[in-house]
């Protein structure tokens, strides 16, 4: 049996269905009027989702082929899946976890805005973990795990057209400022300066010194966020 098969207690279709008997029909618009069964129906989850009622009983039926990135997308906006949940639903349906997301942040004032303008720099300002990842605090002290969180953002950050090519420092505090110390310490790096805001960076593998003035500036917390200017 695939790990698609809706027959499965942790396939595709089993796990659409469990989701949607969580919601409340009645604090999302819906009637609650002569329903056999708790939840939202699969035309409800359609309409919400923005997707045919047809594919998405085809979907909960595992039958046709693997939906999209785009439809799952959909549908976990539709009911109203958590980072964690969304990322199951991904691995479920298209055996990988869906692409990182960043989201835009409105933590850059205008007069930071301004500065980073008059010199030329981009910042860009997200956290390291989702918030349901912090509620765990053995992950908010996991310096391995968040070093590669921010490696991994390193590495996309470094095939956008706007940023490549600049030189790059990194602004942290407590166990972000260890990862990013552990981060700059690796050979390919290329981080010209870490500044450590506090907390625990002295765990970090070696000391990083700035050497020259940075072109982008990485700053970063514990949790998932993405704001960029230039």
């Amino acid at each position: 049996m695939s790990e698609r098969d809706g027959g499965g207690a942790g396939g595709l279709g089993a796990y659409l269905k469990d989701r949607r008997s969580k919601l409340d029909p009645a604090a999302l618009g819906f009637g609650v009027a002569r329903r056999r069964t708790p939840g939202l129906r699969r035309e409800e989850v359609a309409q919400r989702a923005n997707i045919s009622p047809t594919w998405y009983t085809w979907l909960e039926q595992v039958r046709g082929g693997a939906p999209s990135a785009e439809v799952l997308d959909r549908i976990a906006r539709a009911l109203m899946l958590t980072e964690v949940e969304r990322e199951h639903l991904f691995l479920l349906g298209l055996g990988r976890p869906p692409e990182a997301r960043f989201h835009k942040s409105e933590s850059v004032t205008p007069r930071l805005q301004r500065v980073l303008n008059a010199h030329g720099m981009a910042m860009l300002l997200f956290d390291l973990l989702t918030a349901e990842e912090e509620a765990d605090r053995e992950n908010v002290f996991d310096i391995a795990l968040l070093s590669e969180r921010l490696a991994a953002v390193l590495h996309w950050a470094r095939d956008e057209e706007e940023l490549a090519g600049l030189p790059v420092g990194l602004f942290g505090a407590s166990t972000g400022a260890a990862a990013g110390l552990m981060v700059a310490a690796r050979p390919d790096a290329g981080i010209f300066a870490v500044i450590s805001g506090g907390g625990t960076a002295g765990s970090g593998r070696r000391k990083v010194k700035p050497d020259r003035r940075t072109g982008t500036t990485y700053s970063w917390r514990q949790r998932s966020g993405y704001s960029r200017t230039q």
